[in-house]
């Protein structure tokens, strides 16, 4: 075997010995970012840095593809109603929505859900002394 081979071969083996196949080594997550999120709030954030972390801690209602088509995530169908007034979405079977550390099911009606848009339209940062 030529030395380039060996080498070769060593590495891989290496490089496979270093990979801990256990279920266990999958439980944690580690994200290195150059900055850190302007603030963990979805509503109020503004970063790059911070769309990072969001995108890695809470799943979209849609997406936007490279191609700038909207794409499924937990809605998996929408439709406008009401002369485009309106917006009624189709959640993926399953979906529970998270808030003040407890988990509840997906808002039934606009009236529900209309706390959180009127948040989204409203909120502003805490000003920090």
């Amino acid at each position: 075997m030529t030395m380039p081979r060996l080498f070769a071969a060593t590495l891989l083996a290496a490089t496979f010995a270093a990979v801990d196949a256990t279920p266990a080594a999958a439980l944690v997550l580690r994200i290195g970012l150059a900055d850190d999120p302007d603030m963990l709030d979805p509503t109020l954030a503004r970063t790059y840095t911070g769309r990072i972390v969001f995108a890695a801690m809470c799943d979209k209602l849609v997406d936007i593809t490279p191609e700038l088509d909207i794409a499924p995530q937990l809605a998996t169908e929408w439709q406008w109603v009401d002369g485009n007034k309106g917006l009624v979405l189709k959640l993926r079977q399953g979906v529970s929505f998270t808030t003040a550390n407890r988990s509840m099911p997906p808002p039934s009606s606009s009236a529900s859900s209309g706390t959180s848009t009127w948040r989204a339209r409203t909120a502003r940062p805490k000003s920090v002394p």
